[in-house]
């Protein structure tokens, strides 16, 4: 009697576990926005949340795994010198239940090489063949072919240990080329003009008070199956995401740097997405050796200055965390600085700096320290210069002239050596440093997204080059 009744114990322990379990099948995520996408066209997806929303609602041929590993997603593949291989898996389907073929593949990524398409991360799928030239509006045969419709064959330019992570990104993922022409040029900017193939689908996209809706994809059938049932995406525009984070209306989202210590003492977890560069636009106007000065006594490359902002790198090292290159920015040189700063400002009118101002990007923490930045050039050079906050890039760079100092950032969207060169005006540089160096436009801190989410979320996976979330791994308890 007793065995059975333990018996009859231990089945009801484990029905109680399944319903009352640390996940569930029908949990929503509520997710705040701080800017709302203005596409989720994979190749042309640029923002934070546009490439998101592309992560989740799409899947590649390979896909990175909780480890952040390259992995087969919706193909297999194998590798033979320069030429990969794709087998496409039977069970990819996309959203409307139509079989994904490998001319998807294809189509997807013939555009995103396209002149015509203008994606802003092109370059990172240049090692395939003939596909810078492609880019450039060369006649020529991409090296990219779909023999039948299970097989996609890439051949490279030369090797790439980067190619397959390039693969996971949104702009590797596919596109069916019929609905593609059906949008007539508004593919990825509505509700009706969305179609994909990953652990979510869009199922509702309301653009003038935002409100987005992801629902777990009932014709996904890989291996990175939705553990909840949907994520909602809205903007509050009476409230901050902070706020509505504190209040438990939404269960995670998008914050300022500087509420990074308020959020956490409110019980809330705080994660860093590093992907936004910094960086110093000197004008033209500057001599070759004024300028040096300027750096050479760049408060950020002292080695003992080391009082970043909360939420800030400073950049020490030419390249941020993610590209693993260790290049240091050894420019500091406070004498060298001091004794060439005397030389130059003999040779200007009247003996003196000429009136400049910095023009910056608002942001707490890059007040803060361009503080501390004009505040060496004052102690040191006895440089007074004026600071004024701007709300955004366009409105920074539009005060750009000959004694201008300019501060503004840019998002890093992958490993794409090619791109980050490009921020510096060095694009094909085969010495970025020493670009760099002799160019007008330094690195002076690394920044990121940072994202606070409930202690309700488990299994928050972060990976890839600039760390999206991928919400397939993601548990909301109940």
């Amino acid at each position: 009697m007793k065995r059975i009744l333990a018996v009859l114990l231990s089945v009801i322990c484990i029905i109680s576990l399944i319903g009352c379990g640390s996940k569930s099948d029908s949990a929503i995520i509520y997710y705040g926005v701080k800017t709302p996408p203005t596409t989720i066209d994979p190749q042309l997806a640029v923002s934070v949340t546009e490439l998101t929303i592309v992560k989740n609602i799409y899947e590649g041929l390979l896909r990175l795994d909780a480890e952040g590993n390259p992995v087969p997603a919706a193909a297999t593949y194998t590798k033979n010198g320069l030429t990969y291989t794709f087998t496409i898996s039977e069970n990819a389907f996309w959203s409307n239940g139509e079989k994904v073929i490998s001319d998807d593949f294809l189509f997807g990524l013939t555009r995103a090489l396209s002149p015509e398409t203008k994606a802003p991360e092109a370059s990172s799928l240049f090692s395939i063949k003939n596909a810078e030239s492609f880019f450039n509006g060369d006649d020529v045969v991409l090296g990219i072919k779909a023999p039948d419709e299970k097989t996609l064959i890439i051949e490279l330019q030369y090797d790439d240990e980067n190619f397959l992570t390039t693969l996971t990104n949104a702009i590797a993922m596919p596109c069916n080329r019929k609905f593609f022409k059906e949008c007539i040029g508004k593919y990825g900017m509505s509700g009706d003009t969305v179609l994909s193939n990953g652990s979510f689908k869009l199922t509702k996209w309301a653009t003038e008070d935002f409100a987005m809706r992801l629902h777990k994809n009932s014709k996904y059938s890989g291996d990175f199956p939705a553990n909840s049932a949907a994520i909602f995406l809205s903007v509050d525009k009476k409230a901050t995401v902070i706020e509505r984070l504190v209040k438990n209306s939404i269960d995670v989202g998008e914050i300022e740097s500087n509420e990074i210590a308020y959020s956490k003492e409110n019980g809330l977890s705080v994660i860093t997405l590093p992907n936004t560069i910094w960086m110093i636009k000197f004008g033209d106007g500057y001599s070759v050796g004024l300028k040096d000065a300027l750096v050479s006594s760049l408060q950020i490359y002292n080695p003992n200055f080391n009082s970043a902002p909360n939420g800030i790198t400073l950049a020490k090292n030419l390249y941020p965390d993610m590209f693993s290159i260790n290049l240091e920015t050894d420019f500091y040189n406070l004498n060298s600085a001091k004794t060439i700063y005397e030389s130059e400002i003999k040779q200007l009118p009247n003996k003196k700096f000429p009136t400049a101002a910095i023009y910056y990007q608002s942001d707490s923490n890059i007040t803060e320290l361009l503080k501390s930045i004009v505040g060496h050039w004052q102690q040191n050079l006895g440089i007074y210069i004026n600071i004024e906050s701007l709300p955004n890039k366009n409105s920074v760079k539009s005060k750009e002239n000959d004694y201008s100092i300019t501060i503004y950032n840019e998002l890093i969207n992958s490993q794409n050596k090619i791109k980050y060169s490009s921020f510096f005006d060095a694009e094909g540089s085969s010495d970025l440093k020493a670009h760099i160096k002799n160019g007008n436009i330094f690195p002076i801190a690394y920044s990121g997204t940072v994202i606070s989410y409930s202690e309700n979320l488990k299994n928050i996976v972060t990976n890839g080059d600039i760390n999206l979330i991928d919400f397939s791994f993601v548990n909301k308890m109940q």
